[in-house]
């Protein structure tokens, strides 16, 4: 009966610890965070490079989400009054996307890397 306990404990807790390992890989994918200025900047993210043109100061914050998709984060900077301009944002050899920020709201966007879009 004692060995009966001890299986089923470790079926019970087998999973468990492969949840939280799953866990740690998935913080453990790649962060980083830019400060771009006005005019037009450059920022390598994850074996990607961005083309990034605007007329303020923001933070952003690259996340890699899988293989083909990046999140970006948008902040203004701690000088930056509202209202928000654009940012224009290129990579590879897609096409400028613009990326209407919004005051209290949060701006994140997808970047699908592989394949040029944009998602809010």
């Amino acid at each position: 009966m004692k060995g009966i306990k001890i299986v089923l404990l470790f079926l019970i807790a087998a999973p468990i610890l492969a949840a939280s390992s799953l866990s740690a890989q998935e913080l453990a994918l790649p962060l980083d965070q830019k400060t771009v200025g006005p005019g037009c900047g450059i920022v390598k993210f994850d074996g990607v490079t961005y083309r990034i043109m605007t007329m303020g100061n923001y933070y952003l914050t690259f996340s890699r989400v899988d293989q083909e998709h990046h999140r970006v984060l948008i902040l203004p900077a701690e000088n930056e009054t509202p209202p928000f301009c654009e940012i224009y944002l290129q990579w590879e050899f897609f096409p400028v996307v613009e990326l209407d920020l919004e005051v209290g709201e949060t701006n994140t966007y997808l970047l699908g890397t592989e394949t040029g879009y944009v998602e809010k």
